[in-house]
């Protein structure tokens, strides 16, 4: 009987032990607390704002046609679009207009300007190691004054009508600052 005891006692704890209630609390589930955790810091985390927008300047001095212009074999012609073009200011009174920015191969730079025909205007455009090249058309249907194929960085003609023209500045691969500088003489 002694001998009985021990063994019968042992018996006991190890039922105990394997399942019948207690009043231990029970062990918490790990992949509970970081759902919890997850759910508690994604509610209480501040909402982020998006950034602004700013505005592009857009200048559109005329509303575009659908006029179709003939083409002959001697001469290209080509549609211009103005659109998110950044208007070159002069002084008044001035001749000439200067704008220092940045360009990328990404996003070539567009600016545009009134002039009349029979005008001289000088375009200058000044990048480091002159990697930036520049085009001139007229706004309107016509063709191209300077072209990306010319890669003079300096570009003087008499101007074929009283128009908006369009300089565009491109780079062939990364990003670089550049100053262009716009004269017009009067006839």
């Amino acid at each position: 009987m002694k001998r009985v005891a021990p063994i019968l006692a042992t018996l006991i704890l190890a039922i105990l032990a394997c399942g019948l209630p207690t009043n231990a609390k029970p062990t918490p589930d790990i992949h509970a607390i970081e759902t919890m955790a997850v759910q508690t810091m994604t509610a209480s985390a501040p909402t982020r704002t998006p950034w602004p927008t700013l505005p592009t300047a857009r200048i559109v001095t005329h509303a575009p046609t659908e006029t179709f212009v003939p083409v002959s074999t001697a001469t290209r012609v080509t549609r211009v679009s103005v659109a998110n073009a950044t208007p070159i200011r002069f002084q008044p009174g001035g001749v000439s207009g200067t704008v220092n920015w940045y360009v990328s191969y990404k996003y070539p730079m567009k600016y545009i300007l009134r002039a009349f025909g029979n005008q001289q205007m000088t375009i200058s455009l000044v990048s480091p190691n002159d990697v930036a090249n520049f085009s001139v058309v007229g706004a309107s249907y016509s063709e191209p004054l300077k072209t990306l194929d010319d890669e003079s960085h300096t570009w003087t003609g008499v101007l074929p009508a009283t128009q908006d023209y369009l300089i565009s500045i491109y780079v062939a691969e990364g990003s670089t600052s550049f100053t262009l500088t716009v004269t017009i003489i009067g006839p």
